[in-house]
């Protein structure tokens, strides 16, 4: 029986809890667009986000989910984070907009605690919120 169980957690939980600290889940909390004096303008922008959830891969830098899917481009990972630097992921969109659009997601991976504080720029807009 310990066979069987030993087994069972190798399989099924210990790839899960590996799975877990190669990948971010992270929550858009709030929106900006820059205005015209350069500083941050109140607007809907979190109105264009119809979700505000998505994940982002460690390792490859894969964000799936909202606006700041990047499937369909080529992601670079800048920095994987450790406890003195942020994860960093950025990658060029084109055919969206008029010319090239560089976005990219920071990851405070240095601050205490499960949940890590995120920017992502897309555009003139930038939002803010966590990752776990």
């Amino acid at each position: 029986m310990r066979i069987v169980l030993t087994l069972f957690c190798l399989v099924f939980l210990l790839p899960k809890a590996w799975a877990a600290e190669d990948r971010y889940s992270c929550t858009i909390e709030r929106g900006y667009s820059l205005g015209a004096s350069g500083l941050s303008a109140n607007r809907r922008v979190l109105a264009a986000v119809s979700t505000r959830t998505f994940e982002i891969d460690r390792q490859t830098g894969a964000v799936t989910g909202n606006l700041l899917d990047n499937t369909r481009f080529t992601a670079t990972v800048v920095s994987r984070g450790s406890s003195e630097n942020p994860f960093q992921v950025y990658w060029v969109v084109r055919g969206v907009v008029a010319g090239p659009n560089l976005r990219f997601v920071e990851v405070q991976e240095y601050e205490d605690g499960p949940r890590k504080p995120f920017r992502a720029v897309v555009q003139n807009w930038t939002y803010t919120g966590y990752c776990e």
